[in-house]
């Protein structure tokens, strides 16, 4: 048996169901900062669905970007070089923690 939903007003913005690749950073559930590649189910002019890899708290403030534009800013061919070349770790050594 479905479950049917009726909004008194309309949506301000049209839903798009679109796959797309951001980077996304921030503070995770355990209080560890995190960066990790993800992305997007749905978007529209006024927000979106992500789909991340750690829980965040509601409220906690995230930092998102398309990882086409993060690999141009540090010219690099991978999400990989590009977050070390931004982080200033090694690439070829896997100094890349955490934190």
């Amino acid at each position: 048996m479905g479950t049917t939903v009726e909004f008194s007003a309309p949506r301000r913005s049209t839903r798009i169901f679109r796959k797309m690749k951001m980077n996304a950073q921030g503070r995770a559930h355990n209080g560890r900062k995190f960066r990790e590649t993800c992305e997007t189910l749905v978007v529209s002019v006024h927000g979106g669905l992500l789909m991340l890899k750690h829980e965040v708290d509601n409220g906690e403030l995230l930092v998102l970007e398309p990882a086409d534009r993060l690999k141009a800013r540090y010219d690099s061919a991978t999400l990989e070089e590009a977050f070390f070349a931004a982080s200033g770790h090694a690439f070829e050594n896997g100094d890349g923690g955490d934190d």
